[in-house]
């Protein structure tokens, strides 16, 4: 079975050498004879024969090797898109479903295509397939901009703990100048760059969520076609997120207990939905909870072959539609770029952590020599992958040099975040966070890294006059005296749409002193101080965790909807 490459995505070949040699009577003759080539490969049959788009559909095959393979699915109407294999193994491959753009009306449908295999220059016979369109929003009961508002969101504390996890790791191995070196990059690149990025990201998606009327222009694309966002290119995105959400985390253990919960409250109050709806609207509460989205990690640690063919399956199938010809006369351009730029990094980012989650931190033998090794391996194998991919995928961005261009002349929040994610992917910065992960886990100091983890929670409850579409709070662990802070130290993380928060922090600090310890509420945007609270944490350690006392604060955006570059934040 191939696996990708984390600096090129390149596949790693196995091969078999196989020798023989026979002989008899009163002399011996030693022939050696070379294994003939294998049978071209063959496709016997697909596991399904219509699928929704942005999935793994599994092919049995016969023959063949494990050499790389591509696979094409096309039609006589003029649909044609190419992508490599997710995995290849004996007896079966993994392949990404892509979106079906109709080439007349250059909208999504529902198509009927023929999928052909090819490996080492021979192509098999083709099989007749069916892409489903995208299920409209009337499937999981939402309205226009709800699940992209709450994946958005979810990116975002899931980048979060990616900050924490690299300053965390950037401390604790500071005697390791290679690691210490990449987290530290790593660390100021989401902290000055991707979170508040994402942040700013929200302020087309939700103002268009509560006024679909609203429409943001992105300029103009080379070939003269004027390009915007409004209520048609959300619509797009809240589809190919949900087919993602649904698809990673419906049968999850955290989205079945939820919903276990949910449904016994509806009982009790008398009222009922679809049991799809249910079950989204549980994955959506699961999502934009911190505390969920952690145990939701660890739902993927505990099936990571499945997770990683589920996330790369929706990277490469955004791929495919984003490298098809024309696909900047796709009608929903502008939602599929921005959706390939944020959906596709939180599958990454998800994919990519590497610390023991708070669910395992809180709980007894958690970082145990198994669950160290597990964690190496998910992030050599998943995590890697999903890097790769994705790096691949934000660095094809179609129409990129006009997005630029526009970029440069617009004043538009989403529009900067996708050409800000395409530039760090294109330049390799992206990729690095990854990289910094992977150096760590297979450091020999991060098994003693992992057991000298301390936890602590608590809530921020910062009053805002945005509502909904206010930006979530930074909350940083800091040491200040009286006057200024001067410690050379912060770990650092994002809390949840109802304020709770956790932070993973080492229990060594090089000069800190834990009884006084200080935690600050902050506006990512704009570096504001909303809060400030001393804590002791002495008796912080390993396997239990230290509840900090609540703090609260005021956050008001006086310009929101003044288009200004750093929205939402507070003024």
């Amino acid at each position: 079975m191939f696996v990708r490459n984390a600096l090129c995505a390149t596949l790693v070949l196995t091969y078999a050498i196989c020798t023989s040699s026979c002989g008899g009577g009163s002399s011996t003759t030693t022939t050696s004879t070379t294994t003939p080539p294998a049978n071209a490969l063959a496709m016997t049959s697909l596991a399904t024969t219509s699928s929704n788009p942005l999935a793994p559909l599994v092919i049995n095959t016969s023959g063949g090797n494990t050499d790389p393979v591509t696979v094409n699915f096309s039609n006589s109407a003029g649909f044609s898109t190419t992508s490599s294999a997710i995995s290849v193994k004996a007896g079966s491959i993994t392949v990404p479903v892509p979106l079906y753009i109709d080439p007349n009306s250059k909208t999504t449908a529902s198509g009927s295509v023929s999928i052909v295999l090819t490996q080492d220059g021979k192509s098999t016979a083709p099989m007749s397939f069916t892409i489903q369109d995208l299920p409209p929003l009337s499937t999981y009961g939402t309205q226009v901009g709800q699940i992209t508002h709450a994946v958005v969101i979810f990116e975002q504390i899931l980048l979060g703990e990616n900050l924490d996890e690299m300053q965390t790791l950037n401390l604790a191995m500071a005697a390791n100048s290679k690691v210490a070196g990449e987290t530290g990059n790593a660390a100021n690149t989401l902290y000055t760059s991707l979170i508040p990025g994402v942040n700013n990201a929200r302020n087309d998606i939700d103002q268009v969520m509560l006024n679909n009327s609203l429409v943001f222009s992105w300029g103009t694309l080379s070939t003269g076609t004027q390009i915007q966002f409004d209520a048609t290119q959300l619509d797009f995105m809240d589809r190919i997120a949900a087919l993602y959400l649904v698809q990673q985390f419906s049968t999850t253990p955290t989205v079945a207990r939820m919903r276990m919960h949910s449904t016994a409250r509806r009982t009790r109050t008398g009222k009922s939905s679809s049991t799809t709806q249910n079950t989204f609207q549980t994955i959506l509460s699961a999502i934009t909870s911190g505390n969920a989205v952690y145990q939701l990690t660890e739902d993927l640690r505990n099936s990571t072959t499945s997770a990683a063919s589920t996330g790369l399956a929706f990277v490469d199938g955004l791929q495919m539609t984003a490298a098809s010809q024309g696909a900047e006369q796709f009608s929903s351009y502008v939602g599929m770029v921005s959706g390939l730029a944020h959906f596709t990094e939180a599958v990454n980012t998800q994919l990519n952590l590497i610390l023991p989650t708070a669910a395992c931190l809180a709980s007894p033998g958690c970082n145990s020599s198994t669950y160290i090794a597990q964690l190496d391996s998910d992030e050599t194998n998943a995590g890697v992958n999903a890097a790769a991919a994705v790096a691949a995928a934000i660095s094809n961005i179609p129409g990129i040099l006009d997005l630029q261009t526009n970029a440069a002349n617009t004043v538009d929040e989403l529009l900067n975040s996708v050409v800000n994610i395409y530039n760090l992917a294109h330049s390799g910065t992206l990729q690095n966070i990854s990289t910094a992960a992977l150096d760590a886990v297979s450091s020999s100091s991060f098994n003693t890294v992992a057991n000298s983890l301390g936890l602590v929670t608590s809530s921020v409850n910062i009053t805002n006059n945005l509502g909904v579409a206010a930006s979530l709070t930074g909350v940083q662990l800091q040491q200040c005296p009286p006057s200024t802070c001067t410690t050379s130290f912060n770990v650092t993380n994002v809390a949840d749409t109802g304020g709770s928060y956790q932070l993973v922090i080492p229990l060594d600090i090089s000069g800190a002193s834990y009884g006084t310890m200080d935690v600050v509420a902050f506006d990512f945007a704009t570096n504001t101080g909303l809060a400030t609270e001393t804590v002791d944490l002495t008796g912080l350690n390993p396997n239990s965790t230290v509840q900090v006392p609540p703090m609260s604060g005021t956050c008001n955006d006086t310009d929101y909807g003044a288009p200004d570059g750093d929205d939402p934040d507070c003024d």
